[in-house]
């Protein structure tokens, strides 16, 4: 029997990447300056001054400021969690994201628009009179646009891996035991692996650090190599120069010094 809140553990979408983080930030301040200045909530219409679209329109660019400075701190926890998004996750993140706004928005009210003192008493007021009571429509729209943006990363079976480029259209998926290994020649890796009964290999735009990381049980054996150990049958020559060899069509692929001794060590082992 599921439990009651297990919808909150639904993966979801997520919009990395500096460009999507961008437009949804301007959106999100876009649509800010247009509730401030043409629907004129909370007693915005007493507000005078020779200035006051452009004033007001500075919400838009503290929310958009607040929102990239907020993005990059958020996809570092993307990141952590192994780019496995789910649906609390995002919630937490909106909620996060408004406390952070209304502090600085409360800052911006302060300095610019009502030149106050700044308090804690004031900030908390403002925080809960004039900025909470936006969550439900903006907060909404929010989630909205970072669904629209975002990407469902694709969850790997037991046993699998997926290994993805820069281009959306770049994704293999392979069980673990079926890849050979990878060489990295400029901005591209190319991915040397088993299917069918015959040797394969295919081209993803994408550096082998970022592979690295995708599939980490590959070990670095080469600068331009990464290797998957349990296809490997035998090592040809000494630390100064030597090759890795494997079953079936496989090329060999060069063992460079300062990875010798441990590639050695974890075959032997």
């Amino acid at each position: 029997m599921k439990r009651k809140f297990d919808f909150l553990s639904k993966q979801i979408r997520y919009p990395s990447g500096i460009n999507k983080q961008l437009i949804i930030g301007s959106l999100t301040g876009l649509f800010m300056a247009f509730v401030l200045i043409i629907l004129e909530p909370f007693d915005t219409n007493n507000f005078s001054s020779p200035n006051k679209t452009l004033l007001l329109a500075g919400y838009g660019i503290v929310i958009l400021a607040t929102y990239m400075i907020f993005a990059a701190a958020d996809q570092q926890f993307y990141r952590k969690k192994k780019s496995r998004w789910l649906l609390y996750n995002e919630l937490i993140s909106i909620f996060s994201f408004f406390l952070f706004a209304g502090t600085t928005m409360y800052f911006y009210n302060c300095i610019v628009i009502s030149k106050v003192n700044i308090s804690f008493y004031g900030l908390v007021y403002f925080v809960v009179f004039y900025t909470l009571p936006f969550i439900p429509i903006l907060g909404l729209l929010l989630f909205i646009i970072r669904q629209r943006l975002g990407e469902l990363t694709p969850v790997d079976q037991p046993g699998t891996v997926t290994l993805s480029g820069i281009n959306k259209n770049e994704v293999l998926k392979l069980r673990r035991e079926d890849i050979f290994y990878i060489k990295a020649s400029e901005n591209y890796v190319q991915v040397f692996f088993e299917k069918e009964n015959s040797f394969q290999n295919t081209i993803l735009r994408n550096t082998l650090t970022k592979v690295e990381k995708q599939a980490p049980f590959l070990q670095k054996c080469h600068r331009s190599y990464l290797v998957n150990l349990e296809k490997v049958i035998n090592i040809k020559g000494n630390s100064q120069k030597a090759v890795i060899c494997f079953e079936n069509e496989a090329n060999e692929i060069p063992l460079s010094k300062s990875y010798y001794k441990k590639i050695r060590s974890a075959i032997s082992s």
